[in-house]
């Protein structure tokens, strides 16, 4: 799922509208790039996308299955080739984006990451985009269910 917004960047802040919050990132790191993205926009006028995909549950089932029966080799390749596949569909999502938006290039953050470390942050995205409707949910540690999910937000660089 992907939703696309206008936003305004006010101190270390991407303020989003038409919306009841703000994503906030990490002062240290993102108040250049945040500066830099309101100087290329007019006035700090600019739109976001925020993503979120999933490869779903039953390749945890599978993943676990071969655990039990003591085949590691198996599990790792399962788990890399899950990782990857859930990484490939970000990427997609985000080509749909740039595509959408006629951008082109564009960056994409990940709660939970160096430059946007407070993982709490998945909940805005959550009330946002609604992934209930692709079977994700989030912990009480924000983290999502199931495991090979992701969540982004996704900026114009170009």
């Amino acid at each position: 799922v992907y939703g696309i917004y206008d936003a305004k960047v006010m101190g270390n802040k991407i303020i989003l509208r038409r919306s009841q919050g703000t994503l906030c990132f990490s002062k240290k790191i993102a108040t250049k790039l945040l500066r830099k993205l309101a100087n290329s926009s007019s006035i700090g006028n600019m739109k976001v996308a925020l993503q979120l995909v999933t490869i779903g549950v039953k390749i945890k089932t599978k993943t676990e299955r071969l655990g039990k029966r003591k085949q590691i080799e198996k599990q790792f390749l399962m788990h890399g080739l899950a990782a990857e596949t859930c990484e490939a569909l970000a990427k997609w999502c985000n080509l749909k984006i740039e595509r959408e938006l006629n951008w082109k290039k564009s960056l994409r953050l990940r709660p939970g990451y160096p430059i946007w470390p407070n993982l709490s942050e998945q909940k805005k995205i959550f009330i946002l985009l609604h992934p209930h409707k692709i079977g994700v949910s989030l912990t009480e540690n924000y983290q999502m269910a199931p495991e090979y999910s992701t969540s982004a937000i996704v900026l114009n660089v170009s």
